[in-house]
């Protein structure tokens, strides 16, 4: 017999036995659709904790019910009539002048408290801030701490204490109240590797925000550069630190090199 045949022969018997479980199951589908329903029914979610923390929703998804509710979108308002907002400084006469300050990493909080604002910045707070043709000598750049009341006019204070920097003196400063160690309420990430460590981010922490003591022994916690908003903070959700950083995909400088941002946890900056 041929062979194709007796395959066909074999197999015969299995041909019937999947038309049958096929029949049975159209069979079932037909007669019986309740069971399918049930499937495809969502089952019911827990509620999410809300509490009254700001949360950010890019959907309904969590949301049982609206009544008499409209999605508005906000209006901002510039300050200062859209104008860049002014630094200063007290000079050795006695008398104010222009504080240059270096754009972007910045840190403003307003304190409720004092009823000011306090801002972390990069600035130049000498009396030779300025070359002969006027422009401001970035060489001269620091660490620096300013105060304002209107939000508008800010007033050096003096430069932060105990950091290093490669020169960008890049810096993010987070305030954590509820820590219970005083001495670590404050915390910085800059870009603070010494020479004899590779460029990266730095982490600090500090009880004034002023006087800053390193993390590590000034290590870095990360690879190559730090020119980055390096912002660490607690997420008492997770019960972790989060760390926001740069990173390189490519080479390290040059044409080649594809930058990238990333997030690094730490259950304990201590440790």
């Amino acid at each position: 017999m041929n062979r194709s045949l007796l395959l066909a022969a074999a197999f015969a018997p299995v041909r019937k036995a999947v038309l049958w479980c096929l029949f049975s199951c159209v069979f079932t589908c037909v007669a019986a659709p309740g069971p399918l329903i049930a499937i495809d029914e969502q089952l019911p979610q827990p509620a999410a904790t809300i509490g009254t923390d700001k949360q950010l929703f890019v959907d309904d998804q969590i949301i049982d019910r609206m009544t008499n509710v409209t999605r508005e979108l906000g209006t901002v308002t510039k300050a200062n009539g859209g104008q860049p907002i002014a630094f200063w400084r007290i000079g050795a006469d006695g008398r104010r002048h222009v504080l240059p300050v270096w754009q972007l990493f910045h840190t403003v909080y307003y304190d409720p408290g004092r009823q000011l604002f306090r801002m972390w910045c990069r600035g130049i707070p000498a009396d030779d801030a300025f070359k002969p043709d006027g422009t401001p000598d970035w060489d001269k750049v620091r660490y620096v701490y300013c105060e304002s009341n209107d939000g508008v006019n800010f007033l050096f204070q003096q430069e932060l204490q105990g950091l290093y920097s490669r020169g960008d003196f890049n810096l993010v400063v987070t305030f954590d109240a509820t820590d219970a160690d005083a001495g670590h309420r404050y915390r910085i990430g800059y870009d603070g590797g010494r020479p004899e460590f590779p460029n990266g981010a730095c982490l600090a922490h500090s009880k004034d925000g002023i006087h800053w003591t390193p993390y590590h022994d000034g290590k870095p916690v990360t690879g190559r550069a730090a020119d980055f908003s390096n912002q660490v903070y607690w997420d008492p959700d997770s019960g972790l630190f989060r760390l926001f950083t740069r990173t390189d995909f490519g080479a390290a400088g040059g044409v080649d090199e594809r930058r990238g941002v990333r997030m690094m946890t730490n259950p304990d900056l201590k440790r």
